[in-house]
């Protein structure tokens, strides 16, 4: 059976979004912020910005 060209690339997208949000697991982790899992990308940011807060950061990146 061959799979469409649409559903490899959601496929595709899937993995990717996967692999992101593990590596923002784990670059959470570098700045101590503990969190059971990666979410959107937006999540992601609003995390960051709190760990560079919390690090003394008043500055916008």
């Amino acid at each position: 059976m061959m799979i469409s060209s649409s559903h490899h690339t959601r496929e595709q997208f899937e993995h990717c979004l996967a692999a992101i949000r593990q590596a923002s697991v784990e670059i959470l982790l570098l700045l101590n912020v503990h969190v059971s899992e990666g979410k959107d990308p937006r999540w992601f940011l609003e995390q960051l910005d709190s760990a560079r807060l919390g690090l003394g950061g008043r500055y916008p990146v």
